[in-house]
């Protein structure tokens, strides 16, 4: 994870990340920081764009979403829709990026509109692995994503 060539942040995003879950906030954004300061210097940040060839990878709406950027997300979400290659089957690794983000910007809106589209792309087992996702603690008491629980157990 450190060398990956279209995405050569993914090592330190996932450092950050794990900064932020286990309570380290003030390091994972720092983290954060120092990667947005990186990119920004960049003529092309994301040069994997929305791409999920790659055995690692992340997309441009997550940075922003882990900031807690929501315009940058909005950014994002419109980029994706306008320009992500047309591909099923890594549709639902990038709506469920963007649904993350979107939960960490605090748009409770966004966020479940994306889950309920990877849902119907991957049926009520994928909230198996929604369900550990520490990114979605803000929405488990959510009544859709509590539908979603209950699709899964049925």
């Amino acid at each position: 994870m450190r060398q990956v060539p279209d995405f050569q942040d993914t090592y330190a995003l996932a450092e950050a990340e794990g900064l932020l879950v286990m309570g380290k906030v003030k390091e994972g954004n720092q983290r954060l920081a120092e990667i947005k300061a990186r990119l920004e210097k960049l003529d092309n940040p994301y040069p994997g764009g929305w791409s999920s060839s790659g055995g690692y990878f992340y997309f441009p709406c997550q940075l922003p979403g882990w900031m807690g950027d929501l315009a940058g997300v909005r950014a994002a979400e419109k980029d994706y829709f306008e320009n992500a290659p047309k591909d099923a089957w890594a549709d639902a690794s990038r709506r469920l990026a963007l649904a993350l983000a979107f939960a960490r910007a605090g748009d409770s809106g966004r966020d479940l509109h994306h889950l309920d589209a990877v849902m119907q792309m991957i049926g009520p087992f994928g909230y198996a692995s929604l369900s550990i996702l520490p990114g979605l603690d803000s929405l488990r008491e959510e009544p859709r994503l509590l539908a979603m629980k209950a699709a899964y157990e049925r």
